[in-house]
C-alpha cells in the first residue's frame, strides 16, 4: 500500500542534540555556530539554485536532472524553533498515540530548546581563528 503522508505529518525537520551536548557550555556554543553555518548553506544554495543543484548532483553522483528535479520540490532553511512548529508536532505525536502507533504521549515542549539556535550573523572573537 502506497499512501501520501498529507496531513499526517508536519514536513518539518528538526535538529537534536543529546543532553550531554545542551548542558556543556562549549559543545552548546559549537553546536550553535555549526546550525549557523547550515543555514548560512541553505541561503546560498536558495541564492544560487543552478550552481547548488550541480554540486548535489556530483556530490552524491546523480543526474543533473535528478538534482534539479529535487530543487523544485522547494528550497531547504534552517530556521529558529517556534511555538507553532512545538504545536504542529505535539499534534502529530497525539495522533499517533490516538492510532497506537506510539505507547504514550510525550510532551513535545519538555523537549525542545529555542536558545541554541537564532538568526544572527556569524562573528568571531579575538581568540578565534579566521577560516
Amino acid at each position: 500500500m502506497l499512501v501520501s503522508g498529507e496531513g499526517i505529518n508536519t514536513g518539518l525537520t528538526f535538529i537534536t542534540a543529546s543532553d550531554e551536548v545542551l548542558t556543556d557550555p562549549l559543545k552548546r556554543k559549537a553546536l550553535g555556530d555549526v546550525l549557523q553555518r547550515f543555514a548560512k548553506a541553505f541561503e546560498w544554495a536558495q541564492q544560487n539554485a543552478d550552481e547548488d543543484a550541480r554540486v548535489f548532483a556530483k556530490v552524491n553522483d546523480i543526474p543533473l536532472e535528478v538534482s534539479q528535479r529535487l530543487r523544485s520540490w522547494g528550497d531547504e532553511s534552517l530556521l529558529p524553533l517556534e511555538q507553532r512548529d512545538v504545536q504542529a508536532l505535539q499534534q502529530v505525536d497525539d495522533l499517533f498515540v490516538e492510532k497506537n502507533i506510539f505507547p504514550h504521549r510525550v510532551d513535545v515542549q519538555k523537549l525542545t530548546d529555542d536558545q541554541v539556535f537564532s538568526l544572527k550573523p556569524l562573528t568571531m572573537t579575538q581568540s578565534e581563528p579566521a577560516r
